[in-house]
């Protein structure tokens, strides 16, 4: 794909303009724990694949609420397995982000700045998964900002996922 800098140009205002619609389009004053619990009820037996999809693209799309989400899902599952999807759901979104700043992100910046970006090339896996974990830990922290921002560093999908996947769960 670095031989078509156009068409990733194109996919990143693509991702932009759908990101911008989708924040408009939704109503955040609806987004309530009981409307979440109601959604969810009356998906039957895909309410788990729904939840985690929905987990997921809240954590992708900043302006969508995760917390009305928690505890939705703790009470259509109960909290341990609602605690469980929630952590596959944020841990999956999380992922989703660390490939886009993966595969467009580290292109759009360089152009931006004018150069070879290198962001911690020169730290090792295990310096960056102890980086997220300890993100994860810290609530304050932007769990975007960090997803996208170890997309664009060496470190490995795999291990992205283990330390977004243990940090999430407290």
């Amino acid at each position: 794909m670095n031989g078509f800098p156009i068409l990733r140009i194109g996919l990143v205002a693509l991702g932009v303009a759908f990101l911008a619609w989708v924040a408009t389009s939704i109503d955040s004053t609806r987004l309530t724990p009981d409307a979440i619990t109601e959604l969810l009820q009356s998906t039957g037996m895909w309410a788990p694949i729904v939840f985690v999809l929905a987990m997921a693209t809240a954590v992708v799309v900043s302006p969508i609420p995760s917390l009305p989400l928690d505890i939705a899902a703790g009470a259509v599952f109960g909290w341990l397995a609602g605690g469980l999807l929630a952590v596959l759901g944020a841990t999956l979104g999380a992922a989703i982000g660390f490939c886009i700043a993966r595969w467009l992100g580290r292109g759009v910046v360089e152009r931006i700045v004018g150069g070879h970006v290198s962001f911690c090339a020169e730290c090792s896996d295990m310096l960056l998964t102890g980086a997220v974990l300890g993100s994860r830990l810290i609530p304050v922290l932007s769990f975007d900002l960090v997803s996208y921002g170890a997309g664009l560093t060496a470190m490995s999908l795999p291990r992205f996922a283990i330390a977004t996947g243990i940090g999430t769960a407290p």
